[in-house]
């Protein structure tokens, strides 16, 4: 901060010169916190979703009878999506994580996935395995 002695010292065009550095960086400042991206853009921080290639899509549209228990370490979003109470932003976010913090080690650490809490895992603890 700037003592009123200090501004005093300075020549008036020296304190110009400074109002309108700080006012240039006020005005940036508010452009950027207030920008907001065009609905067609995606922010560079959300993650992708993968493209599910012909052959996981084919394995993951049988009925999940057939298919017995659906592993939460290899499944892929469609087969998640298949599961009760799982749509397609949660089983992104359960592939997600996977692969951010590496296979899961036991069911109940699904519970670690945002929007899966006690609930919703035994909903389908029954149709799950490792």
């Amino acid at each position: 901060m700037i003592s009123r002695e200090q501004w005093d010292r300075w020549a008036p065009g020296e304190r110009l010169v400074v109002a309108i550095v700080i006012a240039c960086l006020m005005v940036a400042a508010a452009v950027i916190a207030f920008r907001t991206p065009p609905a067609e853009q995606k922010s560079a921080l959300e993650p992708r979703r993968p493209v599910p290639n012909r052959k996981a899509a084919e394995v993951s549209t049988r009925p999940t009878q057939l298919q017995g228990p659906v592993s939460i370490n290899s499944a892929g979003q469609a087969e998640l999506e298949s599961l009760p109470g799982i749509g397609p932003d949660l089983a992104h976010e359960i592939v997600q994580d996977r692969i951010r913090n590496g296979p899961f080690t036991s069911v109940d650490q699904l519970q670690r996935v945002k929007g899966i809490g006690p609930r919703k895992l035994e909903q389908i603890r029954s149709r799950l395995r490792l």
